[in-house]
């Protein structure tokens, strides 16, 4: 955040970080926000802890209120939901669902990574609940998601290290995603 604010002199970075208390010292060099960055006025801003049981890593959603005289106050939620399990998304999703309701007086822009395929039956019904407050899906013409599906691992021959290999499925997938590899070091 300090390297881009360094950029950004005439806007605001808002959103605190997903960790709290000692975590936030122990966790310091992986911890991350959903920042919302604006030129607009900001009215009020909040970040709010997720449900993440029983994933491990803590979720956060950032909801700013923002004004812009041509069109008056509005709402802008940004979020990064769990990757790690779906009961931990699905609370994540029900939690936002009550946040969305709590601002529902004002007209709201819902963005982030919600690490999830649109197709997910779950997802689905977040996506038809959010029909209510009058806020649809927009498609992207680029892709923000990779549809990697399974891994290809391959193991060391003493079994003390494991590549996987992703291939990126999407049609328009940059070459840059086509195949990502990552490696671990098991002992």
């Amino acid at each position: 955040i300090k390297y881009i604010s360094d950029y950004l002199k005439e806007y605001d970075i808002k959103g605190k970080t997903r960790y709290r208390f000692i975590l936030k010292k122990i966790f310091k060099k992986i911890d991350e926000t959903n920042s919302i960055i604006t030129n607009l006025e900001i009215i009020r801003d909040k970040t709010i802890y997720l449900p993440h049981f029983p994933a491990f890593l803590p979720r956060i959603a950032t909801v700013s209120i923002l004004r812009k005289e041509e069109v008056g106050d509005f709402c802008f939620i940004n979020t990064h939901l769990s990757y790690e399990t779906k009961k931990a998304r699905n609370l994540e999703l029900v939690k936002l669902l009550k946040i969305i309701d709590k601002y529902k007086e004002y007209p709201i822009i819902l963005t982030g990574d919600f690490n999830t395929n649109i197709k997910d039956p779950d997802f689905i019904k977040f996506m038809d609940k959010l029909k209510q407050f009058n806020i649809e899906r927009v498609e992207l013409n680029n892709k923000t998601y990779h549809n990697y599906g399974d891994p290809e691992f391959v193991w060391s021959d003493d079994f003390s290290k494991v590549s996987a290999k992703f291939i990126c499925q999407n049609e328009n997938c940059n070459d840059d995603f086509k195949k990502t590899k990552f490696s671990k070091t098991i002992f």
